[in-house]
């Protein structure tokens, strides 16, 4: 799709309404490319170089305002392939096992050497904690109890309210 052959107001209409800053940006070198400045002046209004108005130009040549998106697949490569991750996803739902035959819940330390052992990848604990939470799973803290906590205000609470009593809290 030529340049020539987009009106000004179609231009400055879609530069508008674009929500994606890259996009955005790709449109406003369109914009003043259609308005009549070089590539030079134009590296030196947006703060670019010549070599990226130029690319974004012929892309939209090529493949029109859909060549202003990024293609698909670029970036790093997960190591952890989809059967992996349910793998996982499988054995994070069962309790880990200690060597005294005890149960518990899974860390993140025990998390990242099932995965080193199992699948033979290294992660860091961030990372690995990144992982559990996409797989859906939620940390759960221990929360210790508070030193002054007067335990016989506790229980008057409870008994004052207790679970489905019809009591109106102002909030």
């Amino acid at each position: 799709m030529e340049l020539q052959d987009v009106n000004l107001e179609e231009l400055e209409k879609r530069y508008k309404r674009e929500r994606d800053g890259k996009i955005k940006e790709r449109l406003h070198y369109l914009l003043l490319l259609k308005e009549g400045y070089k590539d030079r002046d134009i590296e030196k209004i947006c703060h670019t170089s010549k070599s990226s108005v130029s690319f974004w130009h012929c892309r939209f040549k090529e493949e029109g305002f859909e060549g202003l998106r990024d293609r698909k697949g670029r970036g790093k490569k997960a190591k952890l392939s989809e059967e992996n991750l349910k793998e996982l996803d499988s054995i994070l739902d069962k309790p880990y096992t200690m060597e005294n035959g005890y149960t518990r819940g899974w860390q993140t330390k025990d998390v990242q050497v099932l995965i080193k052992s199992k699948f033979g990848v290294s992660y860091g604990s961030r990372h690995v904690r990144r992982i559990i939470s996409n797989l859906g799973f939620v940390r759960l803290v221990p929360r210790p109890r508070h030193k002054r906590r007067n335990q016989k205000d506790v229980d008057e609470f409870k008994e004052l309210f207790k679970k489905n009593s019809e009591v109106w809290v102002k909030t």
